[in-house]
């Protein structure tokens, strides 16, 4: 009846079969999931779009100089004067920060603050002394030494602006919200 041949045969057209079948079906899922990125894809570009149209809304500069006038008490906003805008190159170099000014400024245990405080007079001291060695032909101006670290009213003042300072943006949000 049957000879090897034949079955032989019969098995490789049914394992052809099967593994036409297996490739379509993975071709189909993969296929499914192209799909299904692209449409996220596109979900995310239109949310880019809507989000870029909503920051030049609130970007526009008579928003910002309405929301400007109307805060600018509570904020201590001030005009910009025009002798504040330098070069990157004017402005003067930020003395690397160091463990001790760092831990001097946590309050951080086990540090005496009046060793920390006399490294940072010294250290004030040296850039007073740089600036005042500075060449007479340099057209830079003389840095002054570094500004005193703000006091604990300051803080408290500083954290008190950014308190009032959420305070608004969550009525500006709300605002926006109606």
């Amino acid at each position: 009846m049957f000879r090897t041949s034949d079955i032989i045969l019969i098995a490789v057209m049914v394992s052809a079969a099967a593994m036409t079948y297996k490739i379509k079906r993975d071709a189909e899922v993969q296929q499914a999931a192209v799909y299904k990125i692209q449409a996220q894809i596109r979900t995310e570009e239109d949310t880019i779009d809507l989000l870029r149209a909503d920051w030049s809304l609130l970007t526009q500069p008579s928003r910002l100089q309405r929301l400007s006038d109307l805060y600018k008490d509570q904020l201590g906003l001030q005009t910009a004067d025009a002798r504040q805008i330098v070069r990157l190159d004017e402005l003067p170099e930020k003395p690397p920060l160091t463990i001790e000014d760092i831990m001097a400024d946590n309050g951080a245990p086990g540090v005496d603050k009046e060793k920390t405080a006399s490294i940072t007079k010294d250290k004030g001291a040296e850039k007073a002394k740089a600036a005042s060695k500075a060449k007479v032909g340099d057209k830079k101006p003389a840095v002054a030494a570094a500004k005193p670290k703000p006091a604990v009213k300051d803080k408290l003042a500083s954290n008190a602006r950014v308190a009032v300072a959420d305070k608004i943006a969550q009525q500006i949000e709300d605002g926006a919200d109606e």
